[in-house]
């Protein structure tokens, strides 16, 4: 498995591997959440459609979406993952801090 971490720009993922689309999403924003959330788990993203979907956000509409791609050795835990975060399981502060 390659590094964990990788940015942006997708530099660093492997072009000889396989790569699936696991999500999509309405913002290049969200995508970028998501993406970290996957690098902490060791899973590279190639977000190779965010750059002019960035730029010019109303045409993610027109392209589908802001996919986010993965190894397909990778697809089935990062799928597990975007659906966790979907459903609200791994959010962050909603809870109170434990007394003490």
């Amino acid at each position: 498995m390659d590094p964990p971490g990788v940015g942006l720009s997708g530099a660093g993922m492997r072009s000889d591997r396989e790569l699936v689309v696991v999500a999509r999403f309405e913002t290049v924003a969200e995508a970028a959440v998501v993406q970290a959330l996957l690098a902490a788990h060791g899973i590279d993203v190639c977000p190779d459609d965010t750059a002019p979907v960035g730029l010019v956000w109303p045409i993610a509409h027109l392209l589908g979406k802001v996919p986010l791609r993965v190894a397909a050795g990778d697809a089935a835990e990062a799928t597990a993952l975007v659906e966790a975060y979907r459903r609200g399981e791994l959010a962050v502060g909603d809870e109170e801090p434990p007394p003490g």
